[in-house]
C-alpha cells in the first residue's frame, strides 16, 4: 500500500495518493510497535516483513519522512540482538534470538532491515547486540484449555516461547493483553501456521519491549473464530523475562 502509493503519486501527479502512503505509514509505526517504537510482527509465522520495510525506505529515502526513518533505525538496533548463532534474523525484532529453526518468511524482514538502514546510515552501528543477554528463563504450561491466563513479572521485555505449528498446519490463535491492553491488531499469538509444513519446537511466538524496568501483567485470551485465523490455540511452554 505505501509502495503503490509513493508510485501512484509520482505517475498521476495525484499527491493525494502520497498522503494515503503517508498515512499508512504513520498508522504502522503507531499502532503495530511496541512500548520502544520497535516493529511488532503479531502476523502468521509466514507474514513477509520485507515489503513493509520496502515501503518505509522508501517514505525515508524518497519522501524525506523522518519518522519512517526513525522506524527503520529503532527495528534495525533492535533486531541485531535477535541474531541467531547461524547469523539469521529472527522474525521478533525487539525479541531475543529464536532458540529454534528460522524459517525464510520469518527472516527476510531482518535482513531487510539490514540493507535499508545501511543505506540511510551506512556508518550507524546497533544500540546493542546483547538485549537478551541477562534474560530468565521459566517454565509454564498455558493451554487454550487454561485460558484466560497472566503472567505478572517485573523487566524490560518479555517474550512467550513455543512449537510453532504444534497442530501443524492449522490455523489457530490467541489473543494478548498488556497491562489490559490488547495489541491492535487483535493477533497476540498466531502458532499453528507453519510455512515450513512441520512442527518446529523452540519458537519465539511473542515478544515485547518497554523503556525501562517496571512491574507488568501479561494476559492471554482465547481467540474470536473467525474465516482467516480459525478457531483459538495456545500452548506456551517456556517464557524469558529480561530485567
Amino acid at each position: 500500500m505505501i509502495d503503490n502509493g509513493i508510485m501512484l503519486a509520482g505517475d498521476t501527479g495525484n499527491k493525494t495518493y502520497l498522503h494515503q502512503a503517508v498515512a499508512t505509514g504513520q498508522a504502522v509505526a503507531h499502532a503495530l510497535s511496541d512500548a520502544r517504537g520497535v516493529f511488532t510482527d503479531l502476523q502468521a509465522e509466514n507474514d513477509v516483513v520485507e515489503p513493509l520495510v520496502e515501503g518505509m525506505y522508501d517514505l525515508a529515502a524518497k519522501e524525506q519522512q523522518s519518522f519512517a526513518k526513525n522506524w527503520l533505525q529503532a527495528a534495525a538496533s533492535a533486531s541485531a540482538s535477535s541474531l541467531t548463532a547461524t547469523g539469521a534474523y529472527s522474525r521478533m525484532f525487539d525479541g531475543p534470538a529464536n532458540p529454534g529453526t528460522i524459517t525464510i518468511w520469518q527472516t527476510n524482514g531482518g535482513y531487510a532491515l539490514a540493507f535499508a538502514e545501511a543505506g540511510l546510515n551506512p556508518t550507524g552501528t546497533p544500540a546493542t547486540t546483547t538485549a537478551w543477554a541477562h534474560a530468565t528463563s521459566h517454565g509454564v504450561a498455558i493451554t487454550t484449555a487454561t485460558l484466560p491466563a497472566s503472567l505478572n513479572f517485573t523487566g524490560t521485555g518479555i517474550a512467550l516461547i513455543g512449537t510453532l505449528g504444534e497442530q501443524c498446519c492449522d490455523v489457530g490463535h490467541a489473543r494478548v493483553l498488556l497491562d489490559g491492553v490488547e495489541t491492535s491488531d487483535t493477533t497476540g499469538i498466531w502458532q499453528n501456521e507453519s510455512s515450513a509444513g512441520r512442527t518446529i519446537p523452540d519458537t519465539v511466538l511473542f515478544a515485547w519491549r518497554w523503556p525501562t524496568s517496571s512491574r507488568h501483567t501479561l494476559t492471554i485470551y482465547p481467540g474470536i473464530a473467525d474465516a482467516k485465523e480459525g478457531g483459538s490455540f495456545v500452548h506456551i511452554q517456556s517464557y524469558l523475562v529480561d530485567p
